[in-house]
């Protein structure tokens, strides 16, 4: 098994609640497939997460994050990101 370290945070002002969503995805088959995810929200300025997941050996892995920002109740702006792969 290989270890796996999650960390991910955002960083907003002059919004209401921050919200992001990771998820650990596995290539297999030709296709990218998520093996793992985690959300967390926040009402302050910056949201994060720090997680670790133990994943199969013998596979690329990808880490893609979401992150999104609201204002009285309403989306203003997403923005995602995606990590190179890596082979455990």
């Amino acid at each position: 098994m290989g270890k796996s370290t999650v960390d991910s945070a955002l960083y907003a002002f002059s919004v209401d609640k921050i919200r992001i969503d990771v998820y650990i995805q596995q290539y297999k088959n030709g296709n990218w497939v998520t093996i793992k995810s985690w959300s967390n929200t926040s009402t302050d300025i910056s949201c994060s997460i720090s997680e670790i997941w133990y994943v199969d050996e013998g596979y690329y892995y990808r880490l893609v994050t979401k992150g999104t920002v609201y204002r009285n109740g309403v989306q203003l702006e997403q923005a995602s990101y995606t990590s190179d792969a890596h082979w455990y």
